[in-house]
């Protein structure tokens, strides 16, 4: 059987004529010979009886060392001439070289042509014969190999060389009792110390010992020759079958791993003869040893009985000598190391440690490693390569197939599951069903393998993304890099605009992204690439950096060739387009989504053919589902109604609230969140408050303030944040179907209000912004944002606002601009502070605002230029003060009607 080497720390070079030899311990030995003749002449013979063996003419004190030996006469015999000779290895500081005195030590050897002596510490010197290699067995299980040791007949003892071992990177350690040989930090061979020298058995010499008495031999030629076993556990968390521990048996041939969930260690003796039956009867081979430690469970009266019917030989380990059971030791670590892995990537619970330590040996089973690196253990055991194509990720999410049998007409077909391994005797795989909470064997599953979504920097990606450089273009800023729009206004502006009579809106969706530069990628693992090749992209990727600037130029390119001679992108939103014809036609772009707003259908068709013939695109017809909003048309009452009601039903169905209660507002004004509840699970709030966020962005601005509250606590998120989260899913479930509502004789011109509430955060003392902007009776740009700075008082928080709401009034005025549409001076921003219109249109000296950061000052600036101007509103017609914080339900009812957030009972799409 070939074994694992470990050559590094045992290679050493040969030292010919005066440079080798034994130098340590001269001096010792010369005073300690000194000692005896002087003893020997101070003190006369002894004549009396000895108390322990009653015999005359020595001590008991005198036999004791004759037993034992003087500490001068172990030195002399351990490297001088002696009667017998020794087969252990003395750890030698004073020797430059390994040297034995065995012949039959050596696995290659090579005679020497010219005498070569070793110096001893007597001054003799001994001839070295040959040079070679010689292999030792490690207490861990593996095999090392010690090149260039000399052959010196002549010794007595066969000596390891410390500073041959510290000169290949080994750590020698000596202890009062015993020593070590480290690697790498780990431990690979421990020695004893005995009459002052540090013995070595390589092995362990009670391991030894119990091998010969059973006579096997070291090394096993056939699978079941010898098969190591120990038990893990006892486990702190227990297995969702309720195992506490396990147990691994490894073929020392093959190197097979099995392992056995057990609850108890009285069914260690069943699994054994578990492992027996099925294992003969897969090899044709009989068990033939079983090596374990000394624990109670494998030296029982049952497994004595058991091993002398079945004709099977037993070693064990000695005492508190886990390293002589060392391959059944390292197979625990591994499985341990690689279950606790794929529990934490998926973020699993303890009690599936179970699965995952079944999981991984089978995994094991069918990967090459350094015993056997050109096949795997299963190939060997079993004759034949292992297929790993029905191979998945532990704690994949999909999901299950229900049978039949097992389900009504209306139940549904299919349940979610989580993947948990394969199954015993059969293909098929193992799946937690999560509507059942039961563990499942089925073949009929669907898994998402895909990696679980994590916060990716682009520009400096992960490495399977797209390897590190900045590739875009190496002097490109990446703040300049054209970024499509975090949230949808510019799209809401697009349908805002379209909302007049006989105009028409068309989606269009292209279905692949041409990449207009080379882009060179290192070839992916498994490719048989020869030398230094690498691999040109073909077509874009989603996450390449270069993508997304990349398509925006190409899309714009082909805008421009498409007889659009006056249409440009708008510098306000790099996203929309507009030609500026008569009537204009508009087109927003979303990545590869495009909608198309013409006044008629035959102009948008031949927009539509134009990009057809350019790009893979697929004519979605009528705009009905734009970025997941649906659109709802009432041509009558001249209203166009925005909202996400399948969306929203999604969650309610994910959130478990199917038949819950609704609320009439998102959150209770004057409540606070218990801090001291007991944590929630951190994946699922998050997953929650991510799904809230994308509905307010979108069509529900009546809850963005409370969706912004529960965020703040996405790190560490309680049970209350979580109660806090599902009450405003409740309050979903009751507004469905409502969105933003635009209104054809509402007016389009935009109209601002900016509010704040002062202060809404208790810990952090800070204040909330709200600004609402609407035209045609609905917000096209809303927010609600926490203030970066503390305010000292209420109209320094409006103040603040005010100046939020300035910029955006001010982006809104430039994109209406370039798209056609007439704003005239000055766009009304309203307000309920007098205090803070006082602060903002008068520019003398205030003693209470001088502290204010100067960025906020600008909306002077913007007043004095005519572009924006200031109204007092009363507070009960501050249509931005649901952006704040939570209302009661009637007020909150009375502005959402306001500020048009309904529904279009019976809306449609009217051809």
């Amino acid at each position: 059987m070939k074994r694992e080497t470990t050559e590094a720390a045992f290679k050493v070079d040969v030292h010919g004529g005066q440079d080798a030899g034994v130098q340590g311990g001269q001096k010792h030995l010369k005073k300690q010979q000194y000692q005896q003749q002087r003893g020997r002449r101070r003190t006369a013979a002894f004549t009396g009886r000895c108390f322990e063996c009653g015999e005359r003419g020595h001590k008991r004190s005198e036999r004791s060392k004759k037993k034992q030996g003087g500490a001068g006469d172990q030195f002399v015999f351990a490297v001088a001439a002696a009667a017998s000779k020794s087969s252990s290895w003395l750890l030698d500081s004073g020797a430059s070289s390994h040297m034995t005195h065995d012949r039959n030590d050596f696995v290659r050897y090579k005679a020497l042509d010219s005498r070569v002596d070793v110096f001893v510490a007597d001054g003799g010197r001994l001839p070295v014969h040959g040079v070679g290699d010689v292999e030792l067995q490690l207490q861990c299980g593996r095999t090392a190999v010690a090149t260039d040791v000399l052959h010196v007949p002549a010794l007595n003892r066969k000596l390891l060389s410390v500073p041959a071992l510290t000169a290949k990177g080994a750590e020698v350690e000596f202890k009062g009792a015993g020593c070590e040989i480290k690697m790498s930090g780990v431990c690979v061979a421990q020695g004893r110390r005995e009459n002052k020298l540090y013995r070595i058995e390589f092995g362990g010499q009670e391991h030894a010992m119990a091998v010969q008495a059973a006579g096997s031999t070291v090394k096993t030629t056939r699978p079941l020759e010898l098969v190591h076993t120990d038990v893990v556990g006892p486990m702190e968390t227990k297995s969702k079958g309720g195992a506490r521990y396990g147990l691994v048996l490894v073929d020392e041939w093959s190197r097979f791993v099995v392992i056995y969930l057990l609850k108890t260690k009285s069914q260690v003796l069943q699994s054994v003869k578990a492992y027996k039956s099925e294992m003969e009867a897969t090899t044709g081979e009989r068990l033939r040893c079983l090596r374990s430690d000394n624990g109670s469970e494998y030296i029982s009266k049952a497994f004595a009985t058991f091993y002398s019917s079945s004709g099977i030989k037993h070693q064990t380990s000695a005492p508190y000598s886990p390293q002589q059971n060392g391959l059944a030791e390292c197979a625990n670590r591994s499985l341990v190391e690689m279950a606790r892995s794929m529990l934490q990537y998926q973020h699993m619970s303890k009690e599936w440690w179970g699965e995952a330590l079944k999981t991984a040996a089978y995994t094991v089973n069918r990967l090459t490693n350094t015993a056997r690196k050109d096949t795997t253990p299963y190939e060997l055991l079993c004759k034949r390569r292992p297929n790993v194509a029905h191979m998945r990720v532990f704690g994949a999410r999909g999901f299950v197939h229900v049978d039949n049998a097992k389900r009504s007409k209306w139940d549904a077909k299919a349940h979610r599951c989580v993947f948990l391994g394969y199954a015993e005797g059969s293909k098929a795989y193992c799946v937690w069903d999560a509507n059942d909470d039961r563990v499942v064997v089925s073949r009929s599953v669907v898994l998402d393998e895909r990696a679980p979504p994590a916060y990716i920097d682009t520009r400096q990606p992960s490495s399977f993304l797209q390897h590190s450089g900045i590739d875009v273009h190496e002097d490109d800023v990446h703040d300049r890099m054209p970024q499509h729009p975090r949230a949808p206004t510019p799209t809401r502006d697009a349908m805002d605009v379209d909302d007049q009579p006989d105009e028409d809106m068309e989606a269009v969706d292209n279905n692949g992204v041409i990449l207009e530069e080379d882009v060179l990628m290192e070839p992916p693992a498994g490719a048989n690439v020869e030398g230094d090749r690498v691999c040109k992209l073909q077509r874009s990727i989603y996450a390449l950096k270069q993508s997304g600037a990349v398509w925006h130029k190409t899309i714009a390119s082909a805008l421009a060739e498409m007889k659009f001679e006056s249409c440009k992108s708008c510098k306000s939103d790099t996203c929309v387009f507009v030609r500026r014809t008569q009537p204009p036609v508009f087109l927003a772009l979303y990545v590869d989504d495009i909608i198309v707003c013409a006044s008629t259908d035959e102009t948008a068709s031949e927009i539509k053919a134009q990009l057809g013939s350019r790009f893979a695109v697929k004519d979605l017809g009528h705009a009905r589902v734009v970025l997941g909003v649906q659109v709802q048309y009432d041509q009558a009452a001249g209203k166009l109604l925005l909202n996400q009601p399948q969306y929203i039903e999604r969650l309610i169905a994910r959130c478990g609230l199917e038949a819950a209660h609704t609320v009439m507002c998102p959150a209770v004004a004057g409540q606070e969140s218990d801090v001291n509840s007991p944590p929630t699970d951190e994946r699922r709030f998050r997953a929650l408050v991510g799904a809230l966020q994308y509905i307010a962005h979108c069509t529900r601005p009546d809850i963005a303030s409370s969706v912004g509250m529960i965020a703040q606590h996405a790190e560490q998120p309680r049970q209350a944040h979580l109660a806090a989260a599902l009450r405003i899913v409740k309050f979903l479930k009751g507004t469905t179907h409502d969105g933003i509502v635009y209104a054809r004789d509402k007016g389009s011109q935009p109209i601002a209000y900016s509010d704040a509430s002062w202060p809404s955060d208790v810990s952090t003392r800070r204040s909330t912004t709200g600004l609402f902007i609407s035209m045609c009776g609905a917000p096209v740009v809303y927010r609600s944002k926490r203030q970066a700075t503390v305010a000292l008082s209420t109209a320094e928080a409006e103040y603040i606002a005010l100046a939020a709401c300035a910029q955006d009034v001010l982006w809104l005025r430039a994109l209406l601009g370039e798209l056609g549409i007439a704003v005239p001076n000055p766009t009304t921003i309203r307000i309920d502070n007098t205090a803070a219109i006082s602060m903002a249109q008068h520019h003398g000296y205030q003693s209470r605002a001088k502290h204010i950061d100067l960025r906020h000052h600008f909306v002077r600036e913007t007043i004095k230029n005519g572009h924006i101007k200031l109204e007092h509103v009363a507070t009960e017609n501050q249509l931005a003060d649901f952006l704040t914080k939570p209302l009661a339900a009637p007020r909150l009812r009375a502005l959402r009607e306001r500020a048009g957030i309904g529904r279009v009972h019976g809306a449609g799409r009217a051809d």
